[in-house]
């Protein structure tokens, strides 16, 4: 496709924190190849903030995908409506994109199918049986299905969307974008508890579901031997969800831990994490934020060492991005789980070994 006809192109990232993330690459390689074009942004609420500082797109919408209550899919639809209504249909859009590979209930499909585009692009709703059962019909959406059944991180799959249209790649780094403001919050945070030069390990321990959440007590034994052995201090990090586990690891700890936990606003934690030696974590956003600001991350992962790599919950799909990272898993999976954990509670994960943790920490600190 020609760069210079396209003039206006749609981007739609109805998913999570860090799936924004991921998309980092592509949002700057999209507008590496289509330099005079205007890029518009959708994302959900809770992203804004990190979405707000790109300096590839020219226009940020937030749209909250999520309804609840009675009669929800009704308003659910027209909230959809009145949003396509006010900010995509007031013009003639040359390309609509949605990169998610995989399945997805967050609506940017349908969403793509209310604006008024040339072309409307995204990945095929068969590319996983899963997708083919949750997503059926999506196709219909859509101009251009791409069919691509391949496993491979998301990362890539987001590239590939910009190959599809004939462009290219010039680097898959990620990053982010941080004000004076974001970096000086950091560092008044910061200031008063880093007291001595010890190693500082920004710790993850929340997630957004309950299978991906590696216990307290599992944290707390690896922190208490780096803290006996390395001498480093800690800084939690995550969601106003977390903070209450936060302060439960520094009452097991019995130190001045740092807990920043709801605190912070996104680019503000990107903004602590780039002053951390590594991050320790769940499964969660701030993973992929650390790795976008150039941390090495050792994460703790439910999806077992022989399970499918078609899982959402793998990491040859969703693992911190870059060189340097070290996933810890289970050997296998738990009964009845089988392939990967989907249990609704802490399940499969509860089999990663503290010392294989510790010993990756250790890895990562000696470097």
């Amino acid at each position: 496709m020609q760069s210079e006809t396209i003039q206006e192109i749609l981007v739609i990232r109805l998913d999570e924190i860090g799936d924004f993330v991921m998309t980092t690459a592509f949002l700057r390689e999209l507008r590496n190849n289509f330099r005079d074009a205007r890029i518009t942004l959708v994302v959900k609420p809770e992203v804004y903030n990190i979405a707000q500082t790109c300096p590839y797109i020219d226009l940020l919408h937030a749209y909250n995908p999520r309804g609840g209550g009675y009669f929800a899919k009704i308003k659910l639809k027209w909230r959809k409506r009145r949003f396509a209504k006010r900010f995509l249909q007031n013009k003639l859009f040359d390309l609509a994109i949605v990169p998610r590979w995989d399945a997805g209930d967050h609506g940017a499909v349908p969403l793509v199918g209310l604006c008024r585009s040339k072309r409307c692009i995204g990945y095929s709703e068969f590319v996983s049986e899963r997708k083919a059962v949750q997503n059926r019909g999506y196709n219909l959406y859509l101009t251009d299905a791409i069919e691509d059944n391949s496993v491979g991180h998301e990362v890539e799959k987001n590239l590939n969307v910009i190959e599809f249209l004939g462009g290219n790649c010039v680097s898959d780094a990620l990053e982010l974008w941080l004000t004076s403001d974001d970096v000086e919050v950091a560092k008044r945070w910061l200031a008063p508890f880093q007291k001595e030069a010890r190693p500082l390990i920004a710790l993850g321990v929340g997630a957004s579901r309950a299978r991906k959440r590696w216990p307290l007590g599992s944290f707390a034994e690896v922190s208490k031997r780096l803290l006996a052995e390395k001498r480093v201090q800690f800084v939690v990090i995550g969601g106003a969800g977390d903070h209450v586990l936060g302060e439960e690891l520094k009452g097991e700890l019995g130190i001045d831990l740092l807990n920043l936990a709801g605190k912070l606003s996104l680019r503000q934690s990107a903004a602590v994490l780039e002053r951390c030696t590594l991050f320790l974590g769940n499964d969660s956003g701030p993973k992929h934020i650390a790795a976008a600001m150039g941390r090495p991350v050792v994460e703790t992962i439910c999806h077992p060492v022989n399970g499918t790599p078609h899982s959402c919950y793998s990491p040859e799909r969703f693992g911190a991005w870059g060189r340097g990272h070290i996933a810890v898993q289970p050997s296998t999976c738990r009964q009845p789980c089988a392939e990967s954990c989907y249990s609704s509670e802490t399940h499969c994960i509860l089999d990663v070994n503290p010392e294989n943790v510790l010993a990756a920490v250790n890895t990562v600190l000696l470097r």
